[in-house]
């Protein structure tokens, strides 16, 4: 509340953007929904239609620098009317297509691009303009969109695919972003003005922003190359390569085992519902235990997750997978960042973080084709599972060995 009682239009500005990722992350994650429906209509395989993520992976993560870019010239808010507007209308057209390159070029690249302009950056950098001390519990209210988005939006859109059909869905989903959320952000949301917001700028850390303009130039390369960012560059690329190919192909990969297409959507919802009780947990005991065992913790959780989908499973097997897999999908990102602010300096987390989430898409990218190839070639996940529990494995090996940046601890 404010001081003369009122609600502070802050936290209006929050629900907006948690009901944008809601959308938004959930459209997106409703990929895996959408795969047995276009290889049954189409005749394609798995490895030419995970291509289309693939792809998107790779547009999203290169198109984020110049997201920022538009984001401080022109502010967030335009940026996510028009990014969700494009996004819903690459969405609307997808109900159109015929051909494979229609899917590559509608979802790899236009609704990735949507999907950089209306998601988490944007989003994030709209609510941290309305505050400033208590910016850590909006952004985490904001942020928490995107495991509901997948919790709602996935069943929702398998509920439209089973009654109606996928080219509907791919309609009403859509119309929601390129109608519904714009017309809620502009009439609702607006940036701030100096006037309603008169606090000292404070970041996630408690460093004035002020105290960063008299540091001298930093080449941020002297850093990307030492032997801890380099290391947690490896693990990066791994932790891509192991949650995102997974999500994609979850759902086609719990139909050849004999569930239908609600049941796999119920799967990826738990997961969803996993991810945002996982990101608290990890949140709430990084405050008390090693930052680097919890990661050690994560990474040797999924090796183990994955060979539970080793057997054909049972429904119970699949809900222990999905409650554990959804516990570290997202749970390392506060971490990694703040072990990235730690270790480097909050001058440099916007381009050492952005510099390793483009990593973690390129690795995202890379596992979510071989997936593919990998049921193309044996007709059956089980390679895939196993390769990604191996990964997962070194990745918690190579986290517990990760050195601190002695420049700057001072040790």
């Amino acid at each position: 509340m404010g001081e003369s009682g009122k609600l502070f239009y802050g936290w209006i500005i929050v629900s907006i953007s948690f009901l944008t990722l809601i959308v938004v992350c959930g459209s997106w994650s409703a990929f895996s929904i959408f795969m047995n429906s276009l290889q049954n209509e189409f005749n394609w395989d798995r490895a030419s239609i995970s291509l289309a993520m693939s792809i998107g992976l790779i547009v999203y993560g290169s198109s984020l620098p110049f997201v920022g870019k538009l984001i401080d010239r022109y502010g967030a808010r335009k940026v996510i009317l028009l990014a969700s507007v494009s996004m819903g209308v690459s969405t609307i057209l997808l109900n159109l297509i015929s051909h494979i390159w229609h899917f590559y070029f509608l979802y790899g690249v236009c609704v990735a691009i949507g999907y950089a302009g209306a998601g988490l950056i944007a989003n994030t950098s709209l609510v941290r303009n309305w505050f400033r001390e208590r910016s850590e519990l909006a952004l985490s209210v904001m942020q928490s969109g995107l495991p509901f988005g997948q919790l709602l939006v996935v069943p929702f859109a398998a509920y439209l695919i089973v009654v109606y059909s996928w080219r509907i869905a791919y309609l009403i989903l859509g119309f929601i972003l390129c109608v519904i959320i714009p017309m809620i952000v502009f009439f609702i949301s607006r940036d701030s003005s100096n006037k309603e917001i008169d606090q000292p700028f404070v970041t996630s850390i408690g460093v004035n922003r002020l105290s960063f303009q008299n540091e001298p130039e930093i080449n941020i390369l002297d850093h990307i190359k030492t032997r801890p960012f380099l290391t947690m560059i490896i693990v990066y690329f791994i932790c891509g390569f192991t949650d995102i190919p997974i999500v994609t192909h979850m759902a086609p990969f719990i139909t050849d085992v004999g569930f239908s297409a609600m049941i796999a959507a119920y799967i990826l919802s738990i997961i969803g519902g996993a991810t945002w009780i996982g990101t608290l947990i990890f949140g709430f005991l990084s405050q008390r235990f090693d930052r680097r065992l919890l990661l050690v913790a994560i990474y040797f959780i999924r090796t183990v997750t994955f060979c539970l989908l080793l057997k054909s499973p049972y429904m119970s097997t699949l809900i222990l997978f999905s409650i554990f897999f959804g516990l570290t999908q997202f749970s390392m990102v506060p971490l990694i960042s703040a072990w990235i602010g730690d270790n480097y300096g909050q001058m440099l987390m916007g381009r050492l973080f952005g510099t390793i989430t483009l990593i973690h898409a390129i690795g995202a990218s890379s596992g979510t084709y071989l997936d593919g190839l990998i049921f193309n070639k044996t007709n059956s996940y089980k390679l895939a599972f196993i390769v990604s529990s191996a990964l997962a494995f070194v990745a918690s090996t190579l986290v517990y060995f990760i050195e601190e940046n002695r420049d700057r601890t001072g040790n």
